[in-house]
């Protein structure tokens, strides 16, 4: 994406986001640390994610699970155009849940959200479930599947799970979006490591895998890497686009 596509995506996005009479969420629900501090840069990468989905994949009409959706960051990425038939944001944060189906999902029938208590070292420290607990609030397969900074913060276990998810639940020729740390290291993961560009701050701040270690724990469950694309994702992580082998 060059500048002036990114220039005209953004004057899209901030023009069409009161789309439904929805609010932009408050600055606590955004994530992100101080990038989506700016209303232009939150509703600026949901257009550009948006514009990636649609160069690979069949957007509209299609069913499509946002799984870590926080407040849906990803809602305002879509035109009238662009809108999945069907759309479940999942995640383990109570307060987004609540404020996406409060905002969103009661003026737009095409969205729903779901929470569960699943535990996570950086967002839910007390939760008494484990990730695969999520397949029981999952009831039909999906055309798209988007998880942008989970695995960024998930240890291997969890990200083993979540890869098995994904698998059992996406259609055939369907595409997974997901986000994660990669690096040229001698260690298959690193957590927190010490030569990121920002200082790592909690626990899970950044998981961080050698390349070939999370492509081979993709080819473990029968997915193949469509394409990875760097420098567009925050704090540079790369986005994976991935198919069923």
């Amino acid at each position: 994406m060059t500048w002036s596509d990114f220039r005209f995506s953004l004057r899209r996005a901030l023009s069409q986001h009161c789309r439904d009479g929805v609010p932009l969420p408050p600055l606590q629900l955004r994530a992100a640390g101080p990038l989506f501090v700016r209303d232009a840069d939150f509703l600026g990468f949901a257009q550009t994610d948006v514009t990636l989905l649609q160069r690979s994949a069949q957007v509209t009409d299609a069913r499509m699970l946002d799984f870590g959706c926080g407040c849906s960051r990803l809602y305002y990425g879509f035109s009238r155009f662009s809108v999945p038939s069907s759309y479940l944001g999942l995640d383990v944060r109570l307060d987004a849940i609540e404020w996406a189906s409060t905002q969103i999902a009661a003026r737009n029938t095409r969205f729903t959200y779901r929470h569960l208590d699943i535990q996570n070292d950086r967002y839910n420290r007390s939760g008494r479930m484990n990730i695969n607990k999520w397949a029981s609030v999952i009831n039909y397969r999906f055309d798209l599947i988007y998880c942008y900074s989970v695995f960024s913060h998930l240890d291997v276990p969890d990200a083993r799970e979540l890869i098995a998810l994904f698998r059992e639940f996406i259609r055939p020729r369907g595409k997974v979006f997901l986000t994660a740390f990669v690096g040229q290291q001698e260690d298959d993961v690193i957590v927190n490591p010490g030569d990121m560009s920002f200082t790592c701050d909690g626990p899970l701040h950044v998981v961080r895998y050698r390349r070939d270690h999370l492509l081979e724990m993709f080819r473990e469950t029968n997915f193949e890497v469509e394409s990875a694309i760097e420098n567009v994702a925050t704090d540079n992580q790369v986005i994976f686009i991935l198919k069923a082998a």
